[in-house]
């Protein structure tokens, strides 16, 4: 009924049904009915929130309840959840030691499977997990890995145990890691150093656990940081946050970054020896760029509803990659528009001439993902800006947008042309944007270079 009062509100402050529809993820219909109803009803919207959820189920949806008393044998089963829920956090207590015991105690009782969904589902209703959302750029979580990488002298033989960083990006769990000599600060300060020139830029804040290099002083209300790890922060403009002593959830996201990391760099480099860290680092970059090109490729920042953008100079292998990532979407059953952005914006000009510009949107809005080849290769015109603005206004924060540009994201405003449409644009689509530079030569020249 939440939901429902929501959008009696914004129904009252003027929002359309298509507004609604869109943001509240209703289909018209719906959305008509209950405007129809609370319009016959004549009911001041002030006392619409002060309604009981039974009034209003019986007002907007009817009288009929869908509610049914519970069976006999739940009401057994969930006299027992707590218990069974308290000794499976046990050790060695599993969900079939306790399906055993409930079924000789009632042998007409559930089955296996559905006894162990309504225990899972009572453990996650007593055990409440929040959702933390992460934004682009908002932080940067650091860790070191519990098992470490050996260098050995080329000469001596002696092995050196080294250290391995980790650090994470958690919107789009972008990963770096490298190894260095120790946990010391001058060690730990140039690897979030070269951590940040991976990234290509510096986050709002840095999360650490309180390694010695970073915190002086672990306190739960104002922790003191290591007057060096503070001034390396302040000259990047970036707060420092250490998390919580014994509580590794405050960055679950890096901790399993390390995980993973055991999984594909220490796996790839296995049975290799090294005589410098300077080679160790060379083969844990090989191994890293695979490992996050893996994750691009799962397109989670689809399901996320997160925009990419893949910038580079001509014949770097921009279109090639979109093409690719659309490709895999596909494969993965989500439909995906592609189009040349000039053609595209050229068909709309053409079809808002006709009065069927709303047609060709509304093919556009129901894919997806959408893919915008060489956007901004000529600026805009006025014709063209309000257009862009429709695709982006109808896809922001709901469907993702990958876009190709031969521009840097930096120009892109220039590229717009007029101030208020290009603030409006880029507000919506770059601050929830994952960015990859390629650089190089043109593939096409090499090619041709090849081919002689």
């Amino acid at each position: 009924m939440t939901k429902l009062k929501n959008v009696l509100r914004c129904y009252a402050m003027g929002m359309g049904i298509k507004g609604i529809s869109s943001a509240f993820e209703l289909s018209r219909n719906t959305v008509r009915k209950y405007v129809r109803t609370y319009q016959d009803s004549g009911l001041p919207l002030e006392k619409v929130p002060a309604m009981s959820d039974e009034h209003l189920h019986e007002m907007f949806v009817g009288s009929k309840s869908r509610v049914r008393e519970p069976s006999h044998r739940r009401t057994e089963l969930d006299a027992l959840l707590p218990e069974y829920a308290s000794r499976l956090s046990r050790k060695g207590v599993t969900v079939r030691q306790l399906f055993e015991e409930y079924e000789r105690g009632h042998p007409d009782g559930y089955r296996h499977a559905n006894f162990g969904i309504l225990l899972r589902r009572y453990m996650l209703q007593t055990k409440a997990i929040g959702h933390v959302e992460h934004y682009a750029g908002d932080q940067m979580y650091i860790d070191f890995a519990g098992d470490r990488l050996e260098v050995t002298d080329a000469v001596t033989g002696e092995i050196k145990r080294v250290e391995v960083f980790v650090a994470i990006l958690p919107c789009s769990h972008y990963t770096y890691c490298e190894a260095v000599w120790s946990q010391r600060k001058e060690d730990v300060i140039g690897a979030c150093e070269n951590a940040l020139y991976f990234y290509g830029g510096a986050p709002m804040a840095i999360v650490s656990d309180n390694l010695k290099a970073v915190v002086t002083r672990s306190d739960r209300n104002e922790p003191v940081i290591n007057d060096e790890f503070a001034a390396f922060a302040e000259h990047y403009g970036c707060a420092v946050y250490p998390a919580r002593v014994r509580h590794p959830k405050d960055k679950a996201l890096v901790e399993n970054a390390v995980k993973l990391m055991y999984r594909s760099v220490y796996a790839d480099i296995e049975g290799l020896t090294f005589h410098d860290l300077d080679s160790l680092n060379s083969a844990i970059r090989t191994s890293l760029d695979r490992f996050n090109d893996r994750r691009m490729a799962s397109l989670e920042f689809v399901r996320k509803a997160q925009n990419l953008f893949i910038t580079g100079s001509s014949g770097t292998g921009k279109s090639f990659l979109a093409t690719a990532l659309g490709y895999q979407a596909c494969k993965s059953g989500i439909r995906t528009f592609y189009a040349s952005a000039s053609k595209l914006l050229d068909t709309l000009k053409v079809a808002k001439a006709k009065g069927t510009i709303e047609t060709e949107l509304r093919k556009i809005e129901r894919c997806p993902l959408l893919i915008l080849d060489d956007l901004f290769l000529v600026p805009l015109d006025a014709k063209e800006r309000p257009i862009l603005l429709d695709i982006i206004e109808d896809r922001h924060e709901r469907k993702p947008i990958i876009v190709t540009s031969q521009v840097p994201v930096s120009n892109w405003y220039d590229a717009i042309g007029d101030p208020t449409v290009a603030d409006a644009i880029l507000d919506r689509i770059v601050h929830s944007a994952h960015q990859i530079e390629l650089t190089g030569e043109s593939v096409r020249k090499m090619k041709v270079g090849k081919n002689k």
